[in-house]
């Protein structure tokens, strides 16, 4: 076994909304890369990485792979010029169907220390959940993520290299049984139910959409429950406790299924094959048409993953793939299922540890064991 491992680090947003999912404050992730600075850390592209992995170049242990996943815009406005200011770079994975409308790049952190603008002129960052709520309604110009000309500039100034997270990031049915209904808050509803967000509809068991083939639901009981609940009080139906108004609205499935039966229907296999061959070259089309460059890799979108994935994958020439599950990265690993580290705290001493720890295979096994993660 090799001597050193190189940790790869998952990062999603770096904004100062605390207490938002997957993300650390500006000045945190500053302290972070200030760090890697300081203690003479090589960040790597993602050619530098793979040469890694494969052998081509023996790592010494401060070596790390610092990746963003999905592209928003909180990465141009504050990770960007922090990484630019010290020199040090990442790999950026993006979903490029929640690319915006191009136009000119936006103000960030980097031009507030040039004293070229003011600090409340840097784009409002959205909270997390609108993000989610904005890329549901797939609106090219919400103020949430990236544009090309941003990237572009990311990257001709090495700070971030460019891979692929998928065309669609999404999730679809993946099963005929009601795990719930909608009650208007679950917005990312639409895209799995092509933009039908009406309360009372059922809700399936979902997957990631590269995964699973997807299940069609049936629209008569989309529609039947629907109805249902605006007849019923339409949002005041929601305001009675949770097990009563549920229990109702299963009753009223379980008759309807009873009485017309269940006609959802189940994507054929070729069709799913065709569908996530034409995501994953979209996606890596997309970023070699724009950005001027070989797109290397991808990172599974929602961490989600299986064999016939990985096959498809490599026959459209991607030669490593990414997932979110922990562990260590050795050379002559398997390239198309690499761990990755989330970072989800800004606290510097924990920091310090995961880099210590996954950059050293037999700690980081012992370490994942312990923890009840292998």
């Amino acid at each position: 076994m090799a001597k050193y491992s190189l940790p790869i680090l998952m990062y999603h947003h770096i904004n100062n909304h605390t207490r938002n999912l997957v993300t650390i404050s500006p000045g945190d992730f500053e302290k972070q890369i200030a760090y890697l600075a300081h203690k003479g850390y090589k960040t790597l592209n993602m050619a530098e990485a793979l040469a890694y992995l494969r052998g081509g170049r023996p790592l010494h242990g401060r070596e790390v792979l610092l990746t963003f996943d999905d592209g928003f815009l909180d990465n141009w406005v504050y990770a960007y010029p922090i990484l630019h200011r010290y020199g040090l770079k990442a790999v950026l994975f993006l979903v490029t169907g929640f690319v915006e409308i191009d136009g000119a790049p936006r103000p960030h952190l980097g031009q507030v220390w040039q004293r070229k603008i003011e600090h409340r002129q840097l784009p409002i960052i959205p909270q997390h959940n609108d993000f989610d709520y904005k890329s549901v309604r797939i609106d090219r110009n919400s103020g949430c993520y990236v544009r090309w000309s941003e990237l572009v500039q990311m990257q001709a100034d090495g700070a971030f290299d460019i891979q692929a997270h998928g065309h669609f990031h999404g999730e679809y049915f993946c099963a005929d049984k009601i795990v719930g209904f909608n009650t208007n808050a679950n917005n990312r509803l639409a895209l799995v139910t092509d933009g039908d967000c009406r309360p009372g509809i059922p809700v399936y068991e979902k997957k990631p959409a590269l995964v699973q083939t997807r299940y069609f639901d049936d629209l008569r009981l989309r529609d039947h429950l629907a109805v249902y609940v605006s007849e019923h009080g339409g949002s005041n139906f929601f305001t009675r406790p949770k097990k009563d108004w549920e229990q109702e609205l299963y009753r009223q499935s379980e008759e309807f299924i009873r009485q017309y039966g269940l006609q959802g229907t189940w994507e054929k296999m070729e069709d799913y094959e065709r569908r996530v061959q034409e995501d994953l070259a979209v996606c890596r089309q997309a970023i070699e048409k724009n950005l001027k460059k070989p797109c290397l890799s991808i990172a599974w979108p929602w961490g989600g993953y299986n064999n016939r994935l990985i096959k498809l994958a490599r026959e459209l020439g991607y030669q490593a793939a990414f997932t979110t599950e922990r562990g260590a990265n050795s050379p002559g690993c398997d390239l198309l299922s690499l761990k990755r580290c989330v970072v989800k705290k800004g606290n510097l001493n924990w920091f310090t540890r995961q880099l210590f720890i996954y950059s050293r295979p037999q700690l980081s096994k012992a370490y994942l064991k312990v923890r009840g993660k292998i």
